[in-house]
């Protein structure tokens, strides 16, 4: 059967006459003539991660148990190293990663005072076919404190795409524990922050 054309047009007519109310600004006192009033454009801009140079992961560390006896034990390797800590850069740029350490603390609040963390360079690698050169991202020796440290950074934004990597063996972390070190289960919060320049090489 054929469709009555003329039923198809007059209900498209009829839906074409139809106002589309949306949440329409509303004014108290009224707008007349003489005043006026004011309604809102808006407009969410967000970051867009997938751009955005970011640590992709840090190491986690770990040092077997140690007796309480009242020697100092300087240049203790870890005994578990997890995860490189590993930079993400998708656009060229210049970034520094640092971090610092909160103090080695049991969960009463004890402080193993003069305790020393250390990082040696560990081995760098990229994902990318970048060869390793002199402006390469590169990891530098540290001695962990409350104060930020710079441990890696990318001095050339023209060598730093795609993620890079510093690996780190049990013998690249090393702590000093003091004489003084009473029993106790003790840890510490590593805090990782990244800076970055993007597009800007030396």
């Amino acid at each position: 059967m054929k469709p009555n054309l003329a039923v198809v047009f007059l209900s498209l007519s009829a839906l074409l006459a139809i106002p589309m109310v949306g949440h329409a600004a509303t004014f108290d006192p009224v707008v007349t003539g003489g005043s006026a009033g004011t309604s809102k454009a808006t407009i969410e801009m967000t970051d867009d991660a997938r751009l955005m140079t970011q640590i992709v992961s840090a190491p986690d560390v770990a040092f077997s148990n140690q007796f309480a006896d009242g020697r100092v034990r300087n240049g203790l390797n870890a005994s578990k190293v997890t995860d490189p800590l590993a930079v993400k850069s998708s656009v060229p740029t210049v970034w520094t990663v640092q971090v610092a350490t909160s103090g080695l603390k049991t969960t009463d609040g004890t402080e193993m005072t003069g305790a020393q963390l250390h990082f040696a360079p560990g081995k760098v690698s990229n994902s990318g076919n970048f060869s390793i050169v002199a402006s390469s991202p590169a990891s530098q020796q540290v001695d962990l404190s409350g104060t930020p440290t710079t441990i890696f950074n990318a001095p050339d934004a023209k060598q730093n795409g795609g993620t890079w990597s510093v690996n780190y063996q049990n013998t690249d972390v090393t702590m000093d524990v003091p004489a003084t070190a009473v029993a106790g289960t003790y840890s510490a919060d590593l805090t990782w922050t990244i800076t970055c320049t993007p597009g800007q090489s030396t």
